[in-house]
C-alpha cells in the first residue's frame, strides 16, 4: 500500500468516525427533546409569605410564630388587630429593635415600622430601605435569631 492510499484510507475512518459521531449526537438530541416533551416542569417562586416568622402585637408585645401575611392580625392576648410581622435587625453600634412590615397582597413589603417609631415606605429613592437605627440613622440588617 503506497502513502497516499494510507493517507485516502486514514481520511475515511476519519470521516466515517465524525459521521458516526454526528448521527449519535443527533440522536441523542432528539431523544433528549422527545423525553423532556412529556413533563410539564412548572417553577415554583417562592414569596414571604411561605416564612415562618415571628408575629408581634404592637398593643401588648405578644409573639407567637407562624407563616408571614398580611398583617393586621388579631392579637390572641389582648384581642386588638395590632400584629404584624416583625423581624429583628442590628444596628453595629446600638444593638437590635424590633422592625414590624406591612406586605401587600403579593408579599411585598410597603410599610416598616422600627422600634416604636410611625411607620414609614419600606423604601424611597431618596433612603433605599427604610431599616434604620432609630438612635443613629445607620442601615439595619436582619439580626440573627
Amino acid at each position: 500500500m503506497t502513502a497516499s492510499e494510507t493517507d485516502r484510507s486514514h481520511r475515511r475512518k476519519q470521516l466515517l468516525l465524525l459521521a458516526g459521531l454526528l448521527v449519535a449526537l443527533g440522536g441523542s438530541v432528539t431523544y433528549s427533546l422527545i423525553r423532556s416533551a412529556k413533563y410539564d416542569v412548572k417553577v415554583e417562586r417562592n414569596s414571604a409569605f411561605d416564612l415562618e416568622v415571628t408575629w408581634r402585637c404592637l398593643g401588648c408585645g405578644h409573639t407567637l410564630r407562624d407563616l408571614a401575611g398580611v398583617g393586621p392580625r388579631e392579637c390572641p392576648n389582648c384581642h386588638e388587630k395590632e400584629m404584624y410581622v416583625c423581624i429583628n435587625h442590628a444596628c453595629p453600634r446600638h444593638g437590635a429593635f424590633p422592625v414590624a412590615f406591612q406586605y401587600d397582597a403579593e408579599g411585598v413589603p410597603i410599610e416598616v415600622r422600627v422600634a416604636d417609631g410611625s411607620w414609614e415606605p419600606f423604601a424611597s429613592e431618596e433612603t433605599g430601605v427604610n431599616i434604620r437605627c432609630p438612635k443613629c440613622n445607620a442601615q439595619m440588617f436582619p439580626a440573627p435569631d
